[in-house]
């Protein structure tokens, strides 16, 4: 890209002597070539090169006419940039060290009547100090009413133009007078044509895999920023035209580009596939590209930013080793049912209130691994769903069938938490780490014996004294939240078994997970009375017990585990016998004190002992 960017004396040597008595601009020679590129009109002149030599941005001297005898000429001086990008003029005016510039500007209700401005000509004005408020002109070095100059920029499109006139207020020994180019002695002439550009386009990633797909369509309005190859702000554009941007005028050197995301978007995996011509070049992080270096005459049009509506997911998949993590070569689990709640589902994944159902199968991961298969993803943006608390599931009905012999058990890891349901919290962000990892286990078992501990030689552990208790209705609960608390949330038994003549009871086929085990408090019509639970220090032969109904035990149990520790001691009442009517004597023995009852299940023991029957629990 060549830029041509000149000012010129129209009157000659004459012209230039003159100006030099009048307050004109002032040039020892031909007027240098100003630089190229964009500056920040924020009083900051950091980013601006004072160098004279002809490598900074100097343009020219403006000197202080000499209208007040015996005052001293100050000198300021002026730098130019040109930005052919966006066709816009900056302008940096410094007086000299010793001296101030008076930041009085004019009469605030004609802003035509300005002391510090840009013009062509006399009337034509381009930026001024009223401009302060739209951010086309700042001061610079301001303290009270004096600074060390200003910063200015206007658009100002390529072309020849006419008396150029920039005008500043010098305070010099107490007086206030203008220093500036003259009016009518100097003309502008800006020519651009490009050499370097960067582009190219932003598109929304449907299927989320980081290349540009057929049917797949650009996005218009996204900012674009412009860096240099330090990280420093140059300037910004919006993608349009079907989601193009361009930044051109570039002079070779080293570039970056950043891309803002638009509300409810997040970016696309980086640089999949082997063209850059169609992939995401925009980090998921920080949505900058790497350097990107122009030569000469180079127009580089591949770095392109793939953006996805904010979504969550991710994958189920074959934990082949059990360790929970995605290693790389474990395969996903296709063609599994998915399930996304409002609220905890508990073990009814699947069930009626779910929100949105997914299939799971072939994809693109959004992990850096970029697994294709077992994917699910929930479109949370694009389906509407707010910013909140979201379970996600996975019907375990729907996984392919295990090895013969072998159940699958969830897997805890670095990958997945091993819970099912999962609840997520969604902050309108991308959410892909929602993976569930299965491991093919030997199925775990929970049993095993309820004995009588008898009356007269109890003592709470299990001996050869004691005999087994047949009959005995066992069941079988999923310990649902919140666990280790037998309530309704439990809902019905999963399994239930009825003890042996050994007493012996047994549940297989176990997934790990939590359970409860219930023993009914009756077997036919005697009383279970439980012994004193967890006596002593050996847990084999100890009753797991508690001393009052309901008689439950709470039993974790991991994978391919078989805890068959979980005893019930119990020492049997007398057989009772139980009346819808009866009549009976008193306790104290008079006969002539009857008593007649009619209540269905009322128990009687002894004599003037009652008690309540529990009728037995059904599945």
């Amino acid at each position: 890209m060549s830029k041509l960017f000149r000012l010129m004396m129209a009157a000659g040597l004459i012209g230039a002597l003159l100006g030099v008595l009048n307050g004109a601009l002032v040039w020892a020679a031909t007027p240098p070539e100003p630089t190229y590129g964009t500056a920040v009109v924020d009083g900051d002149y950091g980013e601006w090169n004072l160098a004279e030599d002809g490598s900074g941005d100097f343009f020219a001297n403006m000197i202080k006419a000499s209208r007040h005898g015996g005052q001293t000429n100050v000198l300021s001086k002026l730098y130019l940039r040109y930005d052919c990008s966006t066709n816009t003029l900056y302008a940096l005016v410094l007086v000299e060290p010793a001296y101030e510039i008076n930041t009085y500007c004019g009469n605030p209700e004609d802003p035509t009547d300005a002391e510090h401005f840009i013009k062509l000509g006399q009337d034509t004005t381009l930026v001024s100090c009223n401009d302060i408020d739209a951010g086309r002109f700042a001061w610079v070095g301001k303290s009270g009413d004096r600074a060390q100059g200003w910063e200015a920029s206007t658009p100002l499109a390529p072309g020849s133009y006419s008396n150029l006139n920039v005008h500043t207020l010098v305070d010099a020994d107490e007086e206030n007078d203008t220093s500036g180019t003259h009016y009518s002695g100097t003309d502008l002439e800006i020519g651009c044509s490009p050499t370097c550009s960067i582009g190219d386009y932003v598109w929304h990633d449907a299927n989320m895999n980081g290349l540009q797909d057929a049917g797949e369509s650009g996005l218009d309005e996204v900012t674009v920023n412009l860096y240099d190859g330090s990280g420093n702000f140059l300037k910004d554009t919006t993608t349009s035209g079907g989601g193009y941007y361009i930044f051109d005028y570039l002079v070779p050197g080293d570039y970056q580009v950043g891309f803002v995301l638009p509300e409810d978007y997040n970016f696309s995996l980086q640089d999949q596939g082997g063209d850059d011509a169609v992939d995401s070049d925009a980090d998921q992080t920080t949505g900058k590209t790497s350097i990107i270096n122009l030569s000469a005459v180079e127009t580089d049009l591949t770095w392109d930013a793939g953006l996805h509506l904010c979504a969550m997911g991710d994958r189920v998949w074959h934990d082949q080793d059990g360790h929970g993590d995605q290693n790389g070569t474990e395969p996903g689990f296709d063609n599994v049912k998915v399930y996304l709640y409002g609220s905890d589902p508990g073990t009814s994944c699947g069930d009626s209130g779910f929100l949105e159902m997914r299939t799971t199968g072939s994809g693109t991961s959004q992990t850096p691994e970029g697994y294709t298969d077992g994917i699910y993803i929930f479109d949370m943006a694009d389906l509407g769903y707010p910013p909140g608390d979201y379970w996600v599931c996975v019907d375990e009905s729907t996984l392919p069938n295990p090895p013969d012999g072998m159940i699958w058990a969830r897997t805890t890891g670095p990958h997945t938490t091993g819970d099912n349901p999962q609840k997520v919290t969604y902050e309108g962000n991308d959410i892909f780490s929602i993976d569930f990892g299965y491991t093919a286990v030997a199925p775990g078992s929970i049993g095993d014996y309820v004995w009588d501990d008898g009356t007269t030689a109890k003592n709470n552990v299990q001996d050869a004294t004691d005999t087994p208790i047949p009959n005995v209705y066992v069941y079988l609960y999923q310990d649902n939240a919140p666990i280790g608390q037998f309530g309704a949330e439990d809902g019905t038994p999963i399994m239930a078994d009825t003890t042996g003549a050994d007493g012996k009871y047994l549940f297989t086929g176990l997934p790990a997970g939590n359970y409860i085990v219930r023993v009914e408090d009756s077997v036919g019509e005697t009383f279970l009375n439980p012994v004193a639970q967890y006596y002593g220090t050996d847990r084999t032969i100890d009753s797991n017990s508690p001393l009052s109904t309901p008689y439950v035990e709470f039993v974790p149990l991991g994978a391919g585990e078989n805890n068959l520790d979980i005893d019930f001691g119990y020492s049997l009442l007398p057989t009772a016998v139980t009346l819808s009517s009866f009549a009976a004597r008193s306790s104290a023995g008079g006969s002539a004190n009857l008593l007649r009852l009619g209540i269905a299940g009322l128990t009687v023991l002894a004599a003037g002992s009652l008690f309540w029957t529990k009728r037995r629990a059904s599945l």
